[in-house]
């Protein structure tokens, strides 16, 4: 990406409407610079639902080289923050993440349990229940079938 377009990032996630800061973030998510994944990490710290979905959407195509920066944001104290860093990991479909979202399901707040219990459901559909078992400790797949039935899939 040019540096123009990651100078500009401020002033265009300040000024423009939704629809253009959509749009940038789309040209955005093509490139994979740290600096980049960087400003995608710090936008699900946004106060813009829009924003912070967009931005999960995006990071959750980068792969498990993220995955790490995408677990601490689990530990945030922003509600917000901890609930997109839910969807990414969904979105990411990383059996490493298991063991971190079935540790953070009882957070305070349903809407982080709510994308939590997605994500996970996402994380099943991608890898398949037998990876899972295969890959997890017994506690977690355990664990992770008790809320996966409990919600009523397979």
């Amino acid at each position: 990406m040019k540096e123009k377009k990651i100078d500009d990032f401020e002033s265009i996630m300040k000024s423009k409407s939704l629809k253009e800061k959509i749009r940038f973030l789309d040209e955005l998510g093509k490139d994979d610079s740290p600096k980049t994944i960087q400003y995608l990490i710090s936008l699900l710290y946004s106060q813009s639902w829009s924003i912070r979905d967009k931005a999960a959407e995006i990071l959750g195509k980068k792969g498990e080289k993220i995955i790490d920066k995408i677990l601490n944001l689990l530990d945030d104290g922003i509600w917000f923050t901890r609930a997109s860093a839910a969807k990414t990991l969904g979105y990411l479909g990383s059996i490493i993440a298991v063991p971190h979202l079935l540790k953070h399901l009882e957070d305070s707040n349903n809407v982080v349990k709510n994308n939590i219990i997605e994500a996970l459901k996402n994380i099943v559909e991608k890898n398949g229940i037998e990876s899972l078992e295969a890959n997890l400790s017994k506690e977690d797949f355990e664990n992770l079938k008790k809320i996966i039935l409990k919600d009523g899939n397979p």
